[in-house]
């Protein structure tokens, strides 16, 4: 993730503090009525804008209301927000993820308890591949997901309450999720087991390695074929 501790942007090439603009125009806002106080506070309506765009995209949510079915219970939400740097240390792009907070998830009625665990990939696996890649000569390929969480349905009932700052169109105060939310106490178990249905389903010759959950492979006829997933959306 391309967080940053708060006011203090980072050079991502020596990892020296950079001068804060004394403006105070690159502070990271830390709740939504700073980041409405700010000098660019339009930059960070827009990528509030953006990520519930992003939200809606993905169908994360499968309806909203005004008031709350009876005998359910809300988790709160926030906008978690985040500047993005290059490499001469100029603001690429300013961001605002819509995180739940899964602190306040209730067991067995907001999530199982005993399916919140994702397997993450082994420095070991990564030397593995990149060892198997060179020593057999292999064409390597690097993907990315972009709002990996999003993508994953939810098993269990979750009704959010809608971030401060954010007006719905109709009024409404509460949603309840489709798919995972960042923050959400079973978000990454969650794609874990999406993403390995997708693998399994696009090659279904693919063998999961019994020592590492997150290396995948295939030899046939000769011809080899890894993957390694990574999960670094925490």
């Amino acid at each position: 993730m391309d967080f940053v501790d708060p006011g203090v942007p980072m050079n991502p090439d020596v990892h020296m503090p950079a001068i804060l603009n004394v403006s105070g125009s690159n502070v990271i806002p830390q709740n939504a009525r700073q980041a409405r106080s700010l000098p660019d506070a339009d930059k960070w309506l827009a990528a509030e804008d953006e990520e519930m765009e992003s939200i809606q995209h993905n169908k994360v949510v499968a309806c909203t209301a005004s008031f709350l079915p009876e005998g359910v219970i809300a988790i709160k939400t926030m906008f978690i927000y985040a500047l993005k740097w290059t490499l001469l240390n100029t603001i690429e792009r300013y961001k605002a993820r819509w995180v739940v907070r899964g602190f306040l998830e209730i067991p067995d009625v907001h999530y199982n308890p005993d399916a919140t665990h994702a397997h993450v990939a082994s420095d070991s696996s990564l030397l593995v591949l990149i060892s198997l890649v060179v020593k057999h000569d292999l064409h390597f390929k690097q993907l990315d997901v972009k709002t990996a969480f999003l993508n994953s349905p939810l098993t269990h009932e979750v009704w959010v309450r809608f971030p401060a700052g954010y007006v719905h169109p109709l009024g409404h105060s509460f949603a309840r999720l489709r798919k995972s939310l960042y923050g959400l106490k079973q978000a990454a178990a969650d794609w874990y087991e999406l993403q390995h249905a997708r693998l399994i389903a696009f090659d279904s010759s693919l063998q999961r390695s019994k020592a590492d959950p997150c290396f995948y492979y295939r030899v046939k006829d000769g011809q080899f074929f890894f993957v390694l997933v990574h999960v670094d959306d925490y």
